[in-house]
């Protein structure tokens, strides 16, 4: 019988499965997120799968120690805290699952967006304080009530969640730009109605700054001072990705730049290299939308194998570098 390891929490993996009768196959043992490489091992060193949950982490000690593993497979989209040096060099194949959520964090950019435009936070308050008419009398005075269907929205990034946010900000009437490593082919464009631009260009022209990247060695705190400094004062910055784009400067420059108007997906540790100070955090509470984490589960259908070491067979015996 093969053995499962499964980062997570306990339950979710047959609440989810596509089919739970195929999970009898397996030895199934669970360890929580963030467990120590020692309990991991304990429980796992001779697992021949990881199912891991896309916040989770796997050390290159645990990889090199569990000879008999053959597959890593995120739960998610994410899948920053596994080590791929050490897959790759123990032949360990890394998947996810691609676009899986993407409908869903879409919709929370999206949500996001119109909250930060229409001052959802503070129009709530306005309504629990008894001042809903004193809000909507000074909205009427400011004349300072925009439409997203007067913005230029630019995404950062241009893949499945990126597209998808597109497709619904069309419907919107918005301006969509992107940009990325290279243009997408024209009819791409010509379908989800966008213009690529340099990211320069992008940060430029654009009302609303929406990121939609991965973790990687190349977007690991690129909002930083400099970032911000190349947006609109009045712009908007919208991140729904996995977190760790911001720098430690991200913090100060929203501050003394007013673009306190930002809208997040999620706050977890390490998304900002060092944490904001309390003082930061209140002066955000009235200028500032956030959401805990919301996306649909995955099936673990049509995983999207992230790394093939090419030279690992299950023929060949697995070298051990433990």
């Amino acid at each position: 019988m093969k053995k499962l390891l499964v980062i997570g929490r306990e339950g979710r993996l047959i609440k989810y499965a596509p089919e739970p009768d195929k999970l009898k196959e397996f030895d199934i043992v669970y360890a929580p997120v963030g467990a120590p490489d020692e309990e991991l091992l304990t429980k796992g060193r001779d697992a021949d799968f990881i199912l891991v949950d896309a916040i989770g982490s796997i050390s290159a000690n645990v990889i090199r120690q569990m000879t008999n593993l053959k597959l890593i497979h995120s739960e998610g989209v994410g899948y920053q805290g596994v080590d791929l040096d050490a897959a790759k060099e123990c032949g360990v194949y890394v998947c996810n699952c691609k676009g899986m959520n993407a409908s869903a964090v879409a919709e929370q950019a999206v949500l996001l967006m119109l909250g930060v435009l229409r001052d959802v936070c503070g129009g709530d308050r306005s309504v629990r304080a008894g001042r809903q008419i004193e809000t909507k009398e000074q909205y009427m005075i400011e004349g300072n009530l925009t439409e997203l269907s007067e913005c230029t929205v630019g995404l950062i990034g241009f893949g499945d969640i990126a597209k998808a946010t597109a497709s619904l900000l069309r419907a919107f009437g918005a301006k969509v730009v992107y940009t990325k490593k290279s243009p997408a082919p024209p009819n791409v464009e010509t379908r989800y109605g966008v213009l690529f631009l340099p990211q320069d260009d992008l940060l430029a022209v654009s009302d609303i700054v929406s990121l939609h990247v991965p973790v990687n060695d190349e977007t690991r705190y690129m909002v930083d001072a400099s970032f911000l400094e190349k947006m609109k004062d009045t712009a908007y910055l919208i991140n729904t990705s996995t977190g760790g784009q911001q720098s430690a400067d991200c913090c100060s420059g929203i501050r003394e730049h007013r673009r306190s108007r930002t809208g997040y997906h999620r706050r977890r540790a390490g998304q900002i290299r060092q944490s904001p100070s309390a003082d930061f955090r209140r002066s955000r509470q009235k200028t500032a939308s956030q959401l805990p984490h919301r996306r649909h589960h995955p099936r673990l259908l049509q995983p999207r194998i992230r790394y093939d070491p090419g030279s690992y067979r299950k023929s060949q015996p697995r070298r051990n570098t433990g």
